[in-house]
C-alpha cells in the first residue's frame, strides 16, 4: 500500500503543479483581455514604421502627405513590402474617436493608398512618401469635414508586419468661430529642499538644457506667436536660486559643499534667466499656483489658516521676486480639490478665477448640448462667486498617460492631440456662442522635445482652434446661465489630504520658529531659511510620502531647542561692592553658530538699578560678553543672592537662569549704633558685674575677720 500512496502523492503532486501553471497563465492573459484590444507592432516583425510627417489638417480644396520610414531589424533582405495608408469613416463623436485611435476600432474603409517598396536589404532603413489630393481621396466636398481615423501599415503578401493609427482632420480653410484653446503649462518639480540640504537627483535632470523645464520653456516660449499661460511655483524658483548660488548637497557621505561653478548652479542660472525671458513676452501668461504647492485644505482643517493665506501669497510673491513678472492677479491653480473652509479662504485673499477639474465640481453644466463650457460659477461658503475654468478631462488624461504619448512617433503624438481637440470642435461646428477648451497637463509633466515644439506649431496651424492666454478664455466665453456648481470634495478627497498629525506637527514648527525670529538677529538668515522649509513641508508632494516633510518640520524644532539650550550664564566669584554703590558684572555666553538677541534681567529687593534692571544684547556666536549693570544698595552692607534670567525681548521665553552673589563692605549707620550700644551695654554690665563681686569679696573678708577675732 506504501508504494501507491507515494505514486498517488506524486501524481497529486505534479497535477497542482499544472494546475498551479494554468491559473498563472490565465491571470497573465486576464488583464490583457480585459484592455481594449489594440493593434500595435508584432514583437516577432521584422521591419519598424515611422510616421515621419503627415498632413494632419487638409482642406477639401487642399492636398494630402504622408512620408514614413521603414527599418529592417532583420539581417536579410526583405521582398515584397508596401506601405497601406487606409482612410476610415469619420469619427461621430469623442468616444467614437478615442475608440477608433487607441483601440483600433475603426469604422468602414472610405479609400486606400499605398506604395511599393523597393528591396529592402538587411538593417536597412528606407524612406517612402505618399501623396493624394482631397478630392482623389474623395474628401472635395465641403460636407465631409470632421476626423478621419487614418491607419498605416506594412504589408507583405496581405500579411500586416506593423501598423500605426493616428488621424486626419479635413476642415474648411475659414473657421467662422474657432475654438478659444488655451494651454496652460505647469513648472513645478518635486522640492529639492531637505532637512540634510539640498537633493539634487530630480533638479540635475530637469534644470538640464534638454531637461523638462527647460524643454516646456523653450518649447512652448519658443513661439513667440502661439500664446500660452505658465503656471509657475515659487517654491521651484527659490529651489533654482539656491543652486544657482551654491549649495549644500546631502550624499551618502555627508553634505557637499558645491560653489556656484558647479554645472548644476550653471543649470539653475541659465533655467532662471531663460524663464524670465520667456515670461516677459507678449504672448505668454503668468499665474502663480500656491507655494509649494501647497495642500490648502489640509492646512484649513488643521486650523492653519493664516498658514494657508501666507502661501496662496507667497506664490505670487516669489515668482514677481525672481521673474520680475507679475503674476495675472486673482487667479489661482491649485494642485488639488478644495474643500469648502479652502475654497472660502481662496477667495477672501482676493481670487476670481480658479482652475479646477471637473472632478472636484458638483452641477453648474449646461446638459442641454454637447462638448459644455469650459466655464462655470461656483459659489463659496460665504457667498462670494468665482468662475471656474475647469480643464476637458479627456485632454487631462491624454496629457497623464506619459507612457502612451512618448511610446509614440512625435507627429503621431501631436496629433493624437491636435485631433482630439477637432473632435471637440466636430461637435458643434456651427454654434454661434463662442466656445473654448481648456488644457492642463499635470503637474510633473515630462513629454518630448520635439512634442512640445510640434504642439505649439500645431495649435497655430489648426483652422479650428485660436490659442489664447487663460485670461482672454475667460474674457470671450460666456459663462453658462446655470446655477452655481458645488465643490465636490468627499471622505475620499478628504483622505487624500496631509494627515491631521502632519499638519499639528507643522503648525508647532511654526510656533518654535515664531518664538525664534525674537531671538535670532536681524542680520541672521536662519528665519528665512527655517520658514521656507515650513513652507515647503506644506506641499502636496509630501501626501503618501509625509517622512520627507516631517524632517523639514522636525529640522526646525529641533534646531529651536538647540539654539535655546546654547544660552549659558557663566558663574563668577562673589561680587564685592566696597560701598553703597557699585557695578554688578553678568558674564552670557552664546555657544551657537549664529548670533542671538536676547534680554537679560536682574531680579531683587535688596538693590536699586540705576539703568534699568534689564538690558537687551546680541551677543556673536561661540562668545561671551559681560554686561554691567550699576546698582546702590538699599542696605549697606551684607551678602545678598540676585537672580539672573536671560529670555526672549518679549520676556515669553526664558533661555537660562542663574544666580549672582553680591556682598557688600559698606558700614551701614544703623548697624554700627547697634554695635557701639551693645557693646556699651555689655562694657557696662561687665563694669556692674566686676564691682559687684569685688562688693561681695570685702563682705566675705570683713566676716572672716570678725570670726577670727571672736575665737
Amino acid at each position: 500500500m506504501r508504494p501507491l500512496f507515494s505514486h498517488l502523492r506524486v501524481a497529486s503532486g505534479l497535477a497542482a503543479l499544472i494546475l498551479c501553471g494554468l491559473v498563472l497563465c490565465g491571470l497573465a492573459v486576464l488583464p490583457a483581455a480585459a484592455q481594449p484590444t489594440q493593434e500595435a507592432t508584432r514583437p516577432t516583425s521584422p521591419v519598424d514604421l515611422n510616421l515621419v510627417a503627415f498632413t494632419g489638417a487638409i482642406s477639401p480644396q487642399g492636398s494630402f502627405r504622408l512620408r514614413v520610414r521603414v527599418s529592417n531589424r532583420s539581417s536579410r533582405a526583405l521582398e515584397g513590402l508596401q506601405v497601406v495608408a487606409v482612410f476610415h469613416r469619420r469619427a461621430f463623436h469623442r468616444l467614437d474617436f478615442a475608440r477608433a485611435v487607441d483601440a483600433g476600432r475603426v469604422g468602414e474603409q472610405l479609400t486606400t493608398i499605398s506604395a511599393d517598396l523597393s528591396s529592402l536589404p538587411g538593417r536597412r532603413v528606407q524612406t517612402i512618401e505618399l501623396r493624394r489630393s482631397a478630392d482623389e481621396l474623395g474628401l472635395g466636398s465641403e460636407d465631409l469635414q470632421g476626423v478621419y481615423p487614418l491607419v498605416v501599415r506594412v504589408v507583405r503578401d496581405d500579411e500586416t508586419l506593423t501598423t500605426v493609427r493616428t488621424a486626419v482632420v479635413v476642415v474648411s480653410g475659414e473657421v467662422a468661430q474657432p475654438l478659444r484653446a488655451a494651454l496652460i503649462a505647469p513648472l513645478n518639480a518635486t522640492p529639492a529642499l531637505s532637512a540634510g540640504g539640498v537633493e539634487t537627483d530630480g533638479l540635475r535632470q530637469d534644470l538640464a538644457p534638454s531637461g523638462r523645464l527647460r524643454t516646456l520653456v523653450s518649447g512652448l516660449g519658443g513661439r513667440p506667436d502661439v500664446p500660452v499661460t505658465f503656471a509657475v511655483d515659487g517654491r521651484l524658483l527659490d529651489d533654482a536660486a539656491d543652486l544657482a548660488d551654491g549649495y549644500t548637497e546631502r550624499t551618502l557621505e555627508g553634505p557637499v559643499e558645491q560653489s556656484a561653478s558647479s554645472g548644476l548652479a550653471r543649470a539653475a542660472a541659465g533655467f532662471l534667466a531663460q524663464l524670465s525671458r520667456t515670461l516677459r513676452q507678449e504672448h505668454v501668461e503668468t499665474i502663480a499656483v500656491p507655494y509649494g504647492p501647497a495642500d490648502l485644505s489640509a492646512l484649513m482643517r488643521g486650523g492653519m489658516s493664516n498658514e494657508a493665506a501666507r502661501l496662496l501669497n507667497e506664490g505670487r510673491v516669489r515668482v514677481e521676486g525672481h521673474t520680475g513678472v507679475r503674476p495675472a492677479p486673482g487667479v489661482v491653480l491649485p494642485a488639488a480639490g478644495l474643500s469648502p473652509a479652502a475654497l472660502t479662504e481662496v477667495t477672501s485673499a482676493g481670487t476670481r478665477t480658479l482652475v479646477m477639474e471637473a472632478r472636484h465640481l458638483e452641477g453648474g453644466v449646461d446638459t442641454s448640448t454637447a462638448s459644455p463650457s469650459p466655464l462655470r460659477r461656483l459659489r463659496s461658503l460665504d457667498g462670494t462667486t468665482v468662475k471656474v475654468a475647469v480643464p476637458d478631462p479627456w485632454l487631462s488624461d491624454l496629457f497623464a498617460d506619459d507612457d502612451h504619448l512618448s511610446a509614440l512617433d512625435p507627429p503621431v503624438a501631436v496629433q493624437r492631440v491636435i485631433a482630439e481637440t477637432a473632435a471637440v470642435y466636430f461637435e458643434r461646428p456651427f454654434a454661434s456662442n463662442t466656445r473654448g477648451l481648456v488644457m492642463v497637463p499635470p503637474l510633473e509633466w515630462n513629454p518630448d522635445s520635439d512634442f512640445v515644439a510640434g504642439l505649439a506649431g500645431a495649435l497655430k496651424a489648426a483652422p479650428w482652434l485660436q490659442p489664447v492666454t487663460l485670461s482672454t478664455l475667460v474674457r470671450d466665453i460666456a459663462v453658462p446661465d446655470t446655477a452655481p456648481a458645488r465643490i465636490a470634495y468627499d471622505d475620499a478627497s478628504q483622505a487624500n489630504e496631509l494627515p491631521l498629525s502632519y499638519v499639528r506637527e507643522l503648525r508647532q514648527s511654526r510656533r518654535a520658529l515664531g518664538s525664534l525670529a525674537g531671538v535670532l538677529s536681524t542680520d541672521s538668515g536662519t528665519p528665512e531659511r527655517f520658514d521656507r522649509m515650513l513652507l515647503t513641508a506644506a506641499s502636496v508632494w509630501f501626501r503618501g510620502n509625509t517622512r520627507e516633510g516631517l524632517a523639514l518640520s522636525r529640522e526646525v524644532v529641533r534646531t529651536v531647542d538647540e539654539l535655546y539650550q546654547s544660552v549659558a550664564i557663566i558663574d563668577g566669584p562673589t561680587v564685592l561692592l566696597s560701598g553703597n554703590e557699585g557695578q554688578l558684572p553678568v558674564t552670557i555666553e552664546n555657544r551657537s553658530p549664529i548670533p542671538l538677541r536676547v534680554a537679560v534681567r536682574l531680579q531683587t529687593q535688596r538693590f536699586d538699578f540705576a539703568d534699568g534692571a534689564s538690558r537687551i544684547v546680541v551677543v556673536e556666536p561661540g562668545a561671551r560678553q559681560t554686561l554691567g549693570f550699576m546698582v546702590k544698595a538699599r542696605t549697606p552692607g551684607g551678602t545678598f543672592p540676585v537672580q539672573v534670567v536671560v529670555e526672549d525681548q518679549d520676556g515669553q521665553l526664558v533661555l537660562a537662569q542663574g544666580t549672582l552673589v553680591v556682598r557688600s563692605t559698606a558700614v551701614s549707620v544703623v548697624a554700627l549704633a547697634v554695635v557701639v550700644g551693645a557693646t556699651l551695654f555689655l562694657l557696662a554690665w561687665w563694669l556692674r558685674t566686676v564691682a559687684k563681686r569685688r562688693r561681695v569679696q570685702r563682705v566675705d573678708s570683713v566676716s572672716a575677720d570678725a570670726r577670727q577675732d571672736i575665737g
